[in-house]
Order: structure tokens, then C-alpha cells, then sequence
């Protein structure tokens, strides 16, 4: 062709092959033109002159700064080779393909909606002259020197036929961007199929990996129309909440699942999203997990005292209303939250328990909660507002989106939590704006030890936009391994400066005291009971009433078991007089004189310790909050290095303590933070 004068164009230099046609430079009356070369044995054979001019004629007819503009056509011969010839615009730059492949990475959002946007307005003057593009995608998408964006080829599909072409009928690369009802051949095509491509496009910008990719062409076809895209957020968890709902509509297997028109794409691209204001405090608080026969103990505490918050499994709401009032009561006060109970869904124990199956969002058959029930935007959605409604409805005050327990961050509930929390976020700040969301890291300690995993956690997680993150972590507990316990604070501390949440620990001991004084905003536990969290106690209903209460002596920084059948508590109380002559330095007090130990009808050995523990944990959270942010690691390694020398003299004395080495653990690892 070079060289050649066609109908006054003058065929200049050649610019590039493309599906269906080789595309050259050409000049005309000193303009320069795009002349695009289809052999007509390319075209469908049942298309009349007539009809196929027409065609051609309706290109013509788009005008858009968006788009390159057609101006002609018509048939060439080059020796025993017919080509029908279009004139377009000659437009200068780089494709979209050739940028990805100079920079692969994923592009930033603002700048990925931007472009998206301007290729929307494009195909939006397309779609009104009644032109599907059909093979929208990257290599169609030109962006000049002067950053503008042209759409390249619409409406050139429709009239090839690429069983000419190629052996599976379809341009390489074409079957990544094209709609399952595209690859189903599906006609006629409407404007929910170029949609379709559009989501494919801005999964690969912001992702930086084509949808489905590698896949042969028979494995893009069945994945295309069966299986669902991997979440956007699972590759780059940068991605807000919004934007992936967007691609994930876009991306919708039926036509009709999809946005009806460009503009509700645009407006849902460009929404801008709602964010918390977040309260800067350097007050570290503790949250009791009241429970079933708390509601006495509770009750006597705070007629002279305030709680900083409690957690009262959502469970438990509707059985122990006394208990359930007095905290709502409070809640305007307070950081109130529910555990939503969800985890416990997994398991068919859970039926076993009259308020787990009672919850408007457990499983109402006899099968429990599986990841195929959150197989679809709309799942996660209702099953995210029903946990965040139900807890609003009971007056909590901190909303904790559903949370499941995950292995490791292959396991697929590692993904379906995320996709909840950012549902529940989205959802609270859209209606709710004056409540906080509080997300839930449920897994083994062992995980947060292996770096890849924990840089997942972290990023992953702390692209949540939530205002609170808890742990429950199996298990950190007075033993636990120095490495366990150095990389849960890693992990945990990790996503606080990542997103600013408050972080708290749940179900620990008495000695997680000291995480409070490196950057931790709270804790958990129990009063004398559910100091430590496992796995187990998920799989089945933990039996409070056989759980042995325990003694919390500050001094020792540990708690005790405390009941009829162990002399425990009182051969230490026995020796607090010999202990306080033989180290004065220490300022030794076993034996408390609080209003929980000394109250006079509360039970001995299950109601004294309980609220003996409220007292004293409060007298510890004041004591800590009275120092300086910088002065409260020492003030707590000071404690430590005392709770292990009087153990050591305890047990020295005949009295069975576990080994106080722990202490030295734990205060190995703050030391380091």
C-alpha cells in the first residue's frame, strides 16, 4: 500500500496491524488521515452493499472529542485482493495497552476514574447514534500527547467476520474484554455489554492483571459466563469499597444486573466517599465481656463507678434484658459493643444455643454458614445490614461489622471479612453517620508470625476505613511464645498506623495490661473468666457455669483460680505479713479491702472475685492514664520485674504457682516497642 494514491490519499508510512486490518498513515489537501486496510473477505458475507454502507454511514455519524472521528470510505483492489478502505482522523500517542505494558503496576484510583471517565463519555456519544462498540479494550483506547483520550474502532466488530480471520473466530486478546453474553453470541448487543468491557478495563488498571488472565481461549470462555472475578481488593487492597462495587457491578455475569445507563457509571465512580472524624486520645480504656450472671455484679459496680465500654454478645440481648437495659442505658456514655456472634455460624453447634438461632441473620435451615452464602454483592450487602441494624436496634454504641474466623489469608474467609467490613463500613457512614464501626481480625497467632501473611493482614485490613479493630487471636494468653506475641503487636500496631483505628485486644489476660502502654487503646475480658480466646470456644457454647472463677492480685500480675476446692488464694493471702518484712521496698498489698471483696451478701467464691476484678482493673486503667503516654512502659516494666520477684518468693514457699518466666517474655517483647 505504500506509496499508493487511493480516491486522492496518498498512502505515507504504516502505522500498525490490528485485528481485522492494517492501519496506515496517509495525506490528503496537506491533512494528514488514518486510512484503516479490511479485506472484504473479512467482512460478513451476508452483508448487501447497501446495508454494509449504511454501516459504515452510522460511524460517520459520531462526533465527539472522545472519539476518533470517520470521515470515508470505500473498496481498493491491490492486485487479486479486495479492501473496503475508512478514512479516519490521524490520532497521535500511545494506546492504553502500550502504556500498561511500559508500567504494569496498578494506577492510582483517582487518576484510573478519571480516564475511565472520559472513555464513559465517549462510548456515551457513541451510544446514542445506536453503535454498540463491541471490542472495547485497551488496545481501542488511544491517550494523545496532549493527554487526550480517543476511543479507537466502534463499531468495526459488527460487521467482520472473524471466523475469516482467525481460527476461533475472535481477535487475540478480544475475549478478555468481551461480555458473556458476547462470548455466549448473544444478538443483538446492547449497552450493558460495552459496560461489561468497561469494568474489565478498570479491574486492570487498578489491579494491574487482565480479568482471568492467563487463560486459554475455551478457559476465558467458561470463566467469562461461570465464574466470579476475584475481588479487586484480594490484588490491591487500596482500592476503596465504592470503586470495587463499581467494577463488581460492571463485571455482573446478566445484562441486567448492570447499571442501566452511562451516566449513573459515572455518578457512581466519581461519589465521593464518607469519611469518620477521628478523635485523637491518648486514654487507654478496658471493656468487661459481661455476660449471663454478670448483670448483679454489674448492677453494684456502677452505683459509684463508670465502665469505659463493654462487650455484651448480641446473643445474649434478648435472654438477659435486665442486663441488656443497664447497658443501653449507659450507651450515649460509653463504647458499647455487641459481638455479633457470626463466627459461631460456621459451626452446627451453634444450634444448640436458643440465641444464636434466634438472630434474624443465622442460617434458618440445619445447614451452618458457608462462603458460597456470600457468593454475590447483594448477599454480602443484606447479610452486612442485618448485623449492623440488630445491634443498633439493641443501643450499642460501636458497631462491629461480622467477622468469621480465618486460617491463614488463602482461607476464603479471609476475603468474605473483608468484603463485609467494607460493606459495614460503607453502610454505617451512608446512614449511620454518627456511630463508629469497629472491624474483627479473628485467627491463630501462629499466622501473624509468617511476613507475607502479615503484610496482607496488615494492608489488607488497614485499608478498611473502620474507627475500631479487635483481635481475637488464638492465643494470647500469660504463655504465650515470645514470637507469637512480638508479631501480633507487630500485626496490630501495624494497622493502627496504617489507618488511625483504635485497637483492641480482646480476651486477654491480666498481663496483656502492658500492651496498653505502647499503643494499644484497650482491652478485653471477662470478670475472672474468658481471659484468653481459642478457636474451640467458637465451635461450641462455652458452659460458663462450670468455668472455674479466678482471683486477680494485682501485685502478681496474674489471676488465680478461686473456688472451695483450692486453697490458692488464701495460702497467698497467708503470706503477705513475712513478704512485706522481707521486701518493704516493694509495697506489697495481697490481701485487698475493695467493695467487691468486702461486700456482704455477694457470693464467696463467684460473685466477690468478679466484682474484686472490676475494682481492681479499674484502679490499674487510672493508675496507667494518670501517666504520661512516655512514662507508662516503664511505669508497667517496673510492675512486671515486682510481680516476678514476689511469684518467685511465693513459690519458693511451697506455694504452686506456674513458673513466672512468662513475665520476663512479656517484658522482653514490650521492651521492644
Amino acid at each position: 500500500m505504500l506509496g499508493k494514491n487511493i480516491n486522492g490519499y496518498k498512502v505515507e508510512e504504516f502505522l500498525g496491524k490490528g485485528g481485522f486490518g492494517e492501519v496506515y498513515k496517509a495525506t490528503k489537501n496537506g491533512s494528514q488521515y488514518a486510512i484503516k486496510f479490511i479485506r472484504e473477505d473479512f467482512i460478513y458475507k451476508d452483508y448487501q452493499k447497501e446495508l454494509l454502507r449504511r454501516e459504515i454511514a452510522a460511524l460517520r455519524k459520531v462526533k465527539s472529542k472522545y472519539t476518533v472521528t470517520f470521515f470515508e470510505d470505500g473498496t481498493h483492489t491491490e492486485g487479486y485482493t479486495t479492501y473496503r478502505y475508512i478514512v479516519m482522523e490521524l490520532v497521535e500517542g500511545l494506546t492504553l495497552r502500550e502504556i500498561l505494558d511500559k508500567y504494569p503496576k496498578p494506577w492510582p484510583q483517582d487518576k484510573a476514574i478519571k480516564l475511565i471517565t472520559y472513555v464513559l463519555m465517549g462510548l456515551s456519544d457513541i451510544h446514542k447514534k445506536d453503535i454498540i462498540h463491541r471490542d472495547l479494550k485497551p488496545e481501542n483506547i488511544k491517550i494523545t500527547p496532549n493527554k487526550e483520550v480517543k476511543i479507537l474502532d466502534y463499531g468495526l466488530s459488527k460487521i467482520i467476520d472473524y471466523s475469516s480471520i482467525t481460527q476461533t473466530g475472535v481477535p487475540v486478546g478480544s475475549f478478555f474484554y468481551m461480555s458473556p453474553e458476547q462470548v455466549k453470541g448473544e444478538k443483538p448487543l446492547k449497552c450493558g455489554s460495552d459496560f461489561y468491557a468497561i469494568g474489565v478495563v478498570l479491574y486492570e488498571l487498578l489491579t494491574g492483571q487482565i480479568l482471568f488472565y492467563p487463560s486459554t481461549n475455551a478457559e476465558i470462555i467458561h470463566k467469562t459466563i461461570n465464574v466470579k472475578p476475584p475481588y479487586p481488593t484480594s490484588l490491591n487492597p487500596k482500592i476503596s469499597n465504592n470503586i470495587e462495587n463499581v467494577i463488581l457491578k460492571l463485571l455482573e455475569k446478566e445484562v441486567y444486573q448492570r447499571y442501566r445507563t452511562i451516566d449513573e457509571i459515572i455518578e457512581a465512580l466519581n461519589q465521593k466517599p464518607i469519611t469518620a472524624v477521628s478523635v485523637a486520645t491518648d486514654r487507654i480504656k478496658f471493656y468487661p465481656r459481661v455476660i449471663q450472671n454478670d448483670t448483679n455484679i454489674l448492677q453494684d459496680f456502677l452505683k459509684n463507678n463508670e465502665i469505659d465500654g463493654a462487650d455484651f454478645p448480641i446473643n445474649l440481648h434478648a435472654q438477659y434484658k435486665t442486663l441488656s437495659a443497664l447497658l443501653r442505658r449507659k450507651a450515649s456514655k460509653i463504647d458499647f459493643f455487641s459481638d455479633p456472634s457470626t463466627n459461631r455460624m460456621v459451626y452446627t453447634n451453634f444450634r444448640k444455643t436458643k440465641g444464636l438461632r434466634e438472630l434474624p441473620y443465622a442460617p434458618s435451615g440445619y445447614d451452618p454458614l458457608t462462603t458460597d452464602d456470600f457468593n454475590s454483592q447483594i448477599s454480602i450487602q443484606n447479610y452486612a445490614q442485618k448485623v449492623i441494624e440488630l445491634q443498633i436496634a439493641n443501643g450499642c454504641s460501636i458497631l462491629t461489622a461480622p467477622f468469621f474466623y480465618f486460617d491463614n489469608t488463602s482461607d476464603e474467609w479471609f476475603v468474605v471479612n473483608l468484603k463485609l467490613l467494607r460493606e459495614s463500613v460503607d453502610y454505617v457512614r451512608k446512614k449511620y453517620p454518627q456511630y463508629k464501626v469497629s472491624g474483627a481480625i479473628c485467627t491463630q497467632a501462629e499466622i501473624l508470625c509468617r511476613p507475607k501473611e502479615r503484610k496482607t493482614i496488615i494492608e489488607d485490613f488497614g485499608n478498611c476505613a473502620m474507627d475500631f479493630c479487635q483481635f481475637y487471636i488464638d492465643k494470647i494468653s500469660e504463655t504465650i511464645v515470645d514470637a507469637q506475641l512480638y508479631n501480633f503487636i507487630s500485626t496490630a500496631l501495624g494497622i493502627k498506623n496504617y489507618n488511625k483505628a483504635r485497637i483492641v485486644s480482646c480476651r486477654v489476660p491480666v498481663v496483656a495490661l502492658g500492651l496498653l502502654t505502647i499503643g494499644f487503646d484497650a482491652i478485653t475480658s471477662g470478670l475472672g473468666v474468658l481471659d484468653s480466646f481459642n478457636k474451640g470456644v467458637i465451635i461450641k457454647e462455652e458452659d460458663i457455669t462450670v468455668m472455674p472463677t479466678k482471683y486477680y492480685f494485682p501485685d502478681l500480675l496474674i489471676s488465680v483460680t478461686y473456688s472451695s476446692k483450692t486453697r490458692m488464694y488464701q495460702d497467698i493471702i497467708a503470706q503477705e505479713s513475712d513478704l512485706k518484712k522481707q521486701l518493704p521496698q516493694l509495697n506489697i498489698k495481697l490481701k485487698c479491702d475493695c467493695s467487691g471483696c468486702m461486700h456482704t451478701s455477694m457470693s464467696d467464691t463467684y460473685q466477690k472475685p468478679r466484682l474484686h476484678f472490676l475494682h481492681a482493673i479499674k484502679k490499674d486503667i487510672d493508675e496507667i492514664n494518670s501517666i504520661s503516654s512516655a512514662q507508662r512502659k516503664s511505669y508497667f516494666i517496673e510492675r512486671i520485674d515486682k510481680a516476678y520477684d514476689l511469684q518467685q518468693k511465693l513459690i519458693g514457699r511451697g506455694i504452686r504457682l506456674q513458673s513466672p518466666t512468662f513475665l520476663k517474655t512479656w517484658k522482653e517483647i514490650l521492651m521492644k516497642f
